[in-house]
């Protein structure tokens, strides 16, 4: 009788609950860069990989909001995400101070992922409702879907100056290196989220969030190359009603 119950109970909740979901299109911009570490007996040191920096991307997703009470509430999205990051390299050969030789390259590496994370949200009203505030936390599991590498370079040598542009595709899920393509070893891409964010007039999302990449990239031994990205969005949450 009392599984009867519990279970009746149960359903009645997944009900209301349903009656109350929020869905949350939303787009907006990321920074993303890639981190280095080296292992080593003391957890080993992170720093930037070489002389890379952030690069800008884009992101558009939906999220659904399933409450479970009236401050805590489940919400898992999916979303296209760009990853990636910048980097530049300079080499030269100088003689009594004048540059006889020098190389220098730019570099942009952008990731496109699916990404879903699922998180729990703790909310709080303030103004009488007309505003609310939250935080969001929990795993996010991305899967590789594309991307592009640009990369300009200059080089001066007797006198003359030559820049080249190429443009290569990216391949996930492969370890052979291509001259043609930028490879990336592991497709999936597994991170911690967190965030905050305000909801105002009950209208208008917006949404700061830190996402920590967990995965190796590639796989090599002694050292871990993960993705890091902050993203910056706008949503329009909406509830839909019986």
């Amino acid at each position: 009788m009392n599984k009867i119950v519990l279970i009746g109970a149960l359903v009645f909740s997944f009900q209301i609950s349903c009656a109350q979901i929020t869905w949350i299109p939303k787009a907006g911009l990321t920074i993303s860069e890639i981190k280095t570490k080296i292992d080593g007996p003391d957890g080993g040191t992170e720093f930037n990989s070489g002389s890379s920096s952030t690069k800008l991307g884009t992101t558009v997703g939906i999220g659904i909001n399933m409450p479970i009470t009236k401050a805590l509430s489940l919400q898992p999205e999916l979303s296209f995400i760009q990853k990636g990051y910048a980097a530049s390299a300079y080499v030269s050969v100088a003689v009594d101070g004048n540059v006889l030789e020098y190389y220098n390259t730019d570099s942009k590496v952008t990731l496109n992922y699916l990404e879903m994370p699922v998180l729990a949200k703790y909310t709080v009203s303030l103004a009488k409702g007309t505003t609310q505030l939250f935080i969001v936390a929990g795993p996010s599991f991305a899967l590789g879907v594309g991307g592009k590498l640009k990369r300009e370079t200059t080089l001066y040598n007797s006198g003359t100056t030559t820049t080249t542009s190429r443009e290569s595709k990216v391949k996930f899920g492969s370890d052979e290196i291509s001259s043609d393509k930028y490879v990336v070893e592991r497709r999936g891409d597994i991170g911690l989220q967190t965030g905050i964010g305000a909801i105002l007039f009950k209208k208008i999302m917006v949404d700061v969030r830190y996402t920590r990449g967990m995965t190796k990239l590639w796989d090599t031994d002694g050292i871990s190359i993960k993705n890091r990205v902050f993203q910056f969005t706008v949503g329009v949450p909406f509830t839909l009603k019986k």
